[in-house]
């Protein structure tokens, strides 16, 4: 597995549907390309079963990230998978080509050789669906690079551009197929998310990069806090966008809301308390411990299972890691027998649904300032602490506003500003 967005591998639901898109993805592309499964290919087909285009997790659905037992997929199941799987290969092959530019990585280059078919084959899919294709992702790719050439004077915002367009564009090509209706939400949504991704990966890259004198467009450690800040702010404007595209048909939960609000809050924490990594010695590579909040990433959270850390010591190790696009391996949670894979029966196998919790409704009449602009959805900071919120009237609210909580929803606060005239 390798991405950014993960869900809560201890909930049955998501792992549901994980493993659809996994079974999918092995169709498609092969057992070796299963190991390299996408976490944001499993977000949009979560999006999938949200808008009704794939049904709902059952209780008798496969859990297994290794498949061994096979879950009964309809043909429309098997249409969202092709594109997941097909989205899934090029953000793959993105990354290999994107290391092999950056540190001339020989596994990347001979993944790349390994993975050719699969990744030619996800090109020729998506060329079914745009004639344009090939040259419109070059082309972004191309803008991308641009950006990094022009070195420090280059804003973060300048910066996610490229990589918001193009996920607008993959995502704007699945609503084109599925669901014409929700073509400008679904584009909107696809371009928060690609830009929350790269201002986590700048964020949380940044010790890295510094030391090996790559190219950031952070320049210290307090952009690096505004990074983790944008990054929770694109993604409660994507919770936003899923809350108005599934309430007007469908009843929560919604699961890809569940994913981007557990990696939104991530952000939010990262924002007010980011790690800091000791430069190793330069004889010596510093192991990573589990103790080092986002030094590492181990793709799909049932990787701990084998060592047994998913609730060691509150460290949140197997939440995230220190890259938005790193590689892990997954494992057979049927196999395992730690603490963690067993919470799913526990929790009888459903997916808890957002609603309001007691300190949210206890906001009503409390005043806060915007973090960055609501439009209309975004970030409002109460107490030094940072809450999903709204504009009540749907209009834009500026960065650094003062607001006044009116009212509390399935997605956050509903505040407007304050009159003090």
């Amino acid at each position: 597995m390798f991405g950014f967005l993960k869900g809560n591998s201890r909930d049955a639901s998501y792992r549901s549907l994980y493993a659809r898109a996994c079974q999918c993805h092995f169709s498609n592309n092969g057992r070796l390309a299963s190991l390299f499964h996408s976490y944001e290919a499993v977000v949009l087909f979560s999006l999938a079963c949200d808008l009704g285009l794939v049904r709902k997790p059952d209780s008798q659905d496969a859990t297994c990230c290794q498949l061994r037992q096979r879950t009964p997929q309809e043909a429309q199941e098997i249409q969202v998978g092709q594109f997941c799987s097909a989205f899934g290969m090029l953000l793959l092959q993105i990354k290999l080509q994107d290391d092999w530019a950056d540190d001339r990585s020989l596994t990347s280059k001979i993944a790349l050789r390994v993975f050719a078919k699969p990744i030619q084959r996800a090109t020729e899919y998506f060329r079914t669906l745009d004639p344009e294709f090939e040259p419109t992702v070059s082309s972004i790719l191309h803008a991308h690079q641009i950006l990094e050439r022009r070195g420090a004077t280059v804003s973060l915002e300048q910066f996610q551009s490229a990589t918001r367009t193009g996920f607008a564009y993959i995502f704007g090509l699945f609503a084109a197929r599925f669901a014409p209706s929700q073509q400008e939400r679904l584009e909107q949504f696809g371009g928060q998310l690609g830009a929350a991704i790269i201002a986590f990966d700048c964020a949380a890259d940044w010790h890295v990069d510094q030391r090996r004198r790559r190219y950031n467009p952070l320049s210290n450690l307090t952009e690096v806090y505004q990074a983790y800040e944008e990054c929770a702010r694109c993604l409660a404007r994507a919770s936003w966008l899923v809350s108005k595209m599934c309430d007007e048909d469908r009843d929560p939960p919604f699961f890809a809301n569940t994913i981007v609000r557990k990696s939104m809050q991530i952000a939010i924490n990262l924002s007010h308390h980011p790690p800091t990594l000791a430069t190793p010695s330069p004889l010596r590579k510093r192991l990573p411990k589990l103790g080092d909040t986002f030094a590492l990433r181990r793709g799909d959270c049932d990787i701990c299972c084998i060592i047994e850390a998913c609730d060691f010591g509150g460290c949140g190790a197997c939440e995230a890691g220190g890259s938005a696009f790193e590689f892990g391996l997954c494992c057979d949670p049927v196999c395992c027998d730690s603490t963690c894979c067993k919470s799913d029966k526990k929790k009888g196998g459903q997916s808890a649904a957002i609603s309001p919790g007691p300190e949210l409704r206890e906001m009503t009449g409390k005043l806060g300032v915007t973090s960055g602009p609501l439009n209309p959805a975004g970030l409002v900071a109460i107490q030094n602490k940072s809450y999903p919120a709204s504009s009540r009237s749907g209009l834009y609210i500026d960065a650094g506003v003062e607001v006044v909580v009116v009212d509390v929803d399935s997605f956050g606060l509903k505040v407007m500003p304050v009159d003090r005239n």
